[in-house]
C-alpha cells in the first residue's frame, strides 16, 4: 500500500473518463524540492495544435539536456514574506549584449504559485570598451527586496478557458560611471515592468520523451503564455537623457524578453511537462524550442488504444517478490478489474475481480507465487484493456 501512496504523490493520475478538461488547485501543485532534468529538443517538430480532448504525443522528441535547479529558502528576509523556494540564475539584459543576474525567490500558496522576491548579487562592469574612455563603468550593488506586486506562474483553481494576467514592477539600482556626460558613480535606476498573461486554451492527453521510453499519457492543460518586460532608465532620480540611451543602445520604454509559448500542464507537477518556446513570434507558428521535462515523468510500462482513445499503463512493483502486483491506467476509466494471471506455458495461475481504487488495480495473490515470469491481463465489461508482462524474484 505504501508504494501506491508513494507513486500517487509522483504521478498524480486522475479517475476521470475521455473527454474531460482537469481541474488544477493548489493542492495539486507541490513546492519544488530538487533539481529538473530538461531535454532542449532539436529536430523536426510538430507544432502543437489547440485542441479540446487532444492527444499530442512528443515522446520521440528528444536532445542535449540541462538542469534547472530549485532550493529552498532559509532567509528570514524572504520567508516572511512567504517564499518557499528560489530559482538562480535567472537573466536580465540592460541592452541586447550586456546582462546581469539574479536569483528569484516562489510563493506557492492558496491563490497559486507566485515570483514574490528578487536577490542581487553585486556585479561590477567595466564599459570603457563600450564607450571608449577608461574608467567608465557601471556597478550593481548586492540588494534584495520584496516584489510589491507578485507575478503570477500559476493561478489556481486553473481549468478550460482559465484566465490570469499581472503586471510586476522591479527595480535594480546601480552606479554609473561616465567621463564624457560628466557622471562620476551616478546613482540609478533600471526600473521595469513584467508582464504575464497565461490562458488555458485547450485540454486532453500529453506523452514525452524519457530515457526509459514514452511517458505515460498525462492529463493535461494546454497554456498560452505571452512574457515581457517594459524598461525604464533613470539617473539621480530623473528619466535618463536620451543621447546616454542611445549610446547604450536602449530607448525609455523599450520592450524586450518578449516570448509567445504554449506549456502543457499537469496535476501533481510545478514544472510543466512540455514547454513550446516561439520567441518574439505572435504567431505561434515558428518554433525556436521544445523543452520537455524528465526527472518527474513515469515511464509507461503500456500503451493500449481502444476506439482511437489513447491510455497508458504502469505495473509495479516489476519485479514483484510474488505477493502482490498494481497496475494502475492514465487516461481511461475503468468500471470492473477482471483479471487472469497465467505463466509462460499459459497455464492459469489465478483469476478474479481486482481491488479498485483511483483507477490502480491492486491484486493480491492467493499463494506467494514462485520465481519466473508471468502474464496479467485485464478487460473491462468484456473488453481487453491491458496485458503487461511481470516477474517475480527470490
Amino acid at each position: 500500500m505504501k508504494k501506491i501512496c508513494t507513486l500517487f504523490s509522483c504521478v498524480a493520475f486522475s479517475a476521470i473518463s475521455f473527454g474531460q478538461a482537469i481541474t488544477i488547485t493548489a493542492a495539486d501543485i507541490p513546492v519544488p524540492s530538487a533539481s529538473f532534468d530538461l531535454y532542449r529538443c532539436t529536430g523536426a517538430i510538430p507544432n502543437p495544435t489547440i485542441a479540446t480532448s487532444g492527444n499530442w504525443d512528443y515522446s520521440t522528441q528528444t536532445g542535449p539536456n540541462s538542469i534547472l535547479n530549485y532550493a529552498p529558502v532559509t532567509d528570514p528576509f524572504f520567508t516572511a514574506a512567504g517564499a518557499d523556494v528560489f530559482l538562480s540564475g535567472q537573466k536580465k539584459y540592460f541592452n541586447s549584449t550586456m546582462v546581469y543576474f539574479y536569483d528569484v525567490t516562489l510563493d506557492f500558496n492558496a491563490t497559486g504559485a507566485h515570483e514574490n522576491g528578487i536577490d542581487i548579487q553585486a556585479q561590477p562592469y567595466d564599459i570603457s570598451s563600450l564607450t571608449g574612455t577608461s574608467g567608465d563603468s557601471l556597478n550593481i550593488p548586492a540588494q534584495r527586496y520584496i516584489i510589491p506586486t507578485p507575478l503570477s506562474i500559476y493561478r489556481t483553481p486553473m481549468t478550460a478557458n482559465s484566465s490570469w494576467y499581472t503586471i510586476s514592477r522591479r527595480v535594480t539600482n546601480f552606479s554609473l560611471t561616465l567621463g564624457a556626460a560628466g557622471l562620476d558613480h551616478a546613482p540609478s535606476q533600471h526600473v521595469y515592468y513584467s508582464h504575464r498573461k497565461d490562458t488555458i486554451v485547450g485540454w486532453g492527453k500529453a506523452r514525452v520523451y524519457t530515457d526509459a521510453g514514452p511517458s505515460i499519457a498525462y492529463d493535461v492543460l494546454m497554456a498560452k503564455s505571452l512574457e515581457y518586460n517594459i524598461d525604464s532608465f533613470f539617473i539621480g532620480g530623473t528619466p535618463a537623457p536620451a543621447a546616454i540611451l542611445t549610446g547604450f543602445g536602449i530607448t525609455q520604454g523599450q520592450q524586450n524578453e518578449t516570448s509567445y509559448r504554449y506549456r502543457f500542464l499537469r496535476k501533481g507537477a510545478f514544472m510543466y511537462l512540455a514547454n513550446f518556446d516561439y520567441g518574439t513570434d505572435n504567431t505561434y507558428s515558428t518554433l525556436n524550442t521544445l523543452f520537455v521535462v524528465q526527472n518527474d515523468v513515469t515511464t509507461a510500462t503500456g500503451v493500449n488504444d481502444i476506439a482511437g482513445n489513447k491510455y497508458t499503463t504502469v505495473l509495479f512493483p516489476n519485479p514483484s517478490t510474488g505477493h502482490e502486483v498494481n497496475l494502475m491506467m492514465a487516461g481511461a476509466k475503468l468500471n470492473d478489474g477482471k483479471y487472469c494471471v497465467t505463466d509462460m506455458l499459459g497455464r492459469i495461475i489465478q483469476t478474479g475481480t481486482a481491488n479498485l481504487t483511483n483507477d490502480a488495480l491492486h491484486i493480491a495473490f492467493n499463494h506467494n507465487l514462485p520465481a519466473g515470469s508471468y502474464m496479467l491481463t485485464v478487460s473491462d465489461n468484456g473488453t481487453q484493456v491491458a496485458s503487461e508482462s511481470f516477474t517475480v524474484a527470490r
